[in-house]
């Protein structure tokens, strides 16, 4: 394939992951609009904090497998390899799926411990013990659309993820809006939503990208190769998500649910940036991840220079208008007891476009096996993020929540 070819793959790949991006945002978004509307902040605060919760969970279940299944898969695809093709998909789903149900009822067990002794609110109790009856099934959704995109048909990812999880989750959201439902209901509702997004994810994969099940030939498992090379990015995972989830987790502890709520309005606006990343880095890593099977290095130094400018050209006029209207975008969107993030918006939108624009430079590191230093680097910038919460939260509050994540 000429590098022509590759680009030109790398652009419908990236159209097409954009679109349903896009829509997918665009679902979730007026989701967030109408639950923190009609929940207020302090309700809204504790479903991110069972939002929060249910995302360690699953990172913990799936221990950086998802990152291994899409590498692995596309590699050995790339070398015509179905049995290990096979195996590895396979390998990672049974360790994945056992530490989710083992995690889910840890969860379980401990709610009422988690709720009062870390966030002093009984209240999130009964949303925790939904929210851990969740993880096996988005830890499946996970695997299976990551499988998928190992394969480049990112378009079954639009029909699971896109319409299957987050249509499903908007439309009965409204519905229990509608009939005055509690916040206990929206958290089941997550809870189904995620069970329909899990059923045609694997449905999917199995009957339209690749036969792992029905398949008749042996698998050759992967298990060594796929932990070595997953393992390092859990850990990783860890740090990030500690980085992602501190500062939510520090308001709760020195603030209250209703800054919690305050604050998970703005950053889940500023974080849309990273829209544009998703849009190349999904179809780009198994991309990349071919060319380094088949020793291409020009090319695929090429190709990213390519990416990297399109991603700046297409998130730029997006920070600068949020910049220049941040109270009148969160109170258009969300209502005027909103406003009071609106710094916090401009300091976290800043931020999110230097992430964005340094490109997919960690999935170039993954390619080449380079989990060792990504894991170093999010050690370093997870400790100070904790160190800068602790620091700032109490004083200035979501401001200075939006620094330390900044």
């Amino acid at each position: 394939m000429s590098q022509e070819e590759t680009l030109k793959q790398i652009a419908r790949g990236a159209g097409i992951i954009f679109i349903s991006t896009f829509i997918m945002y665009a679902i979730k978004f007026i989701y967030r609009i109408v639950i923190a509307r009609y929940l207020g902040p302090a309700d809204y605060g504790l479903l991110s904090l069972g939002i929060m919760l249910l995302n360690i969970g699953v990172l913990i279940s799936v221990i950086g497998l998802n990152e291994g299944i899409v590498r692995n898969i596309a590699y050995y695809n790339g070398k015509k390899d179905k049995k290990r093709v096979k195996g590895t998909f396979l390998a990672a789903f049974k360790i994945s799926m056992s530490l989710s149900i083992l995690i889910s009822i840890t969860f379980l067990f401990f709610s009422d411990k988690i709720s009062i002794y870390f966030f002093h609110n009984t209240k999130l109790i009964p949303i925790l013990s939904i929210f851990s009856l969740i993880i096996p099934l988005y830890t499946l959704l996970i695997m299976a659309t990551n499988a998928i995109l190992a394969f480049k048909k990112p378009e079954y990812n639009i029909i699971s993820r896109t319409f299957g999880r987050e249509l499903t989750n908007l439309l009965l959201a409204l519905v229990i809006v509608f009939f005055g439902g509690t916040v206990l209901d929206i958290s089941m509702i997550y809870l189904i939503s995620m069970a329909v997004g899990a059923i045609l994810g694997i449905s999917l994969l199995e009957y339209k990208v690749f036969p792992f099940i029905r398949s008749r030939f042996t698998a050759k498992y992967e298990y060594k190769n796929l932990l070595l090379f997953s393992v390092p990015l859990f850990f990783s995972g860890i740090f990030i998500e500690i980085m992602l989830w501190s500062d939510t987790f520090f308001l709760g502890l020195f603030k209250s649910s209703y800054e919690i709520g305050i604050y998970n309005v703005a950053l889940p606006l500023a974080a849309s940036l990273g829209i544009f990343l998703t849009a190349f880095s999904q179809i780009f890593y198994p991309i990349m991840s071919e060319l380094h099977a088949k020793k291409k290095y020009d090319e695929l130094n090429n190709n990213y220079s390519i990416v990297l400018k399109w991603i700046f050209m297409l998130s730029l006029p997006v920070v600068l208008i949020v910049l220049m209207f941040p109270e009148r975008i969160l109170s258009i969107l969300f209502g005027e007891k909103y406003i009071a993030g609106s710094t916090a918006l401009m300091i976290l939108i800043s931020a999110y476009f230097i992430d964005v624009i340094t490109g997919p430079a960690v999935r170039i590191l993954m390619t080449f096996k380079r989990t060792k230093l990504i894991f170093k680097i999010n050690v370093i910038i997870s400790i100070l993020n904790v160190f800068l919460n602790i620091l700032l939260i109490p004083t200035y509050g979501i401001n200075g929540a939006a620094i330390a994540t900044g």
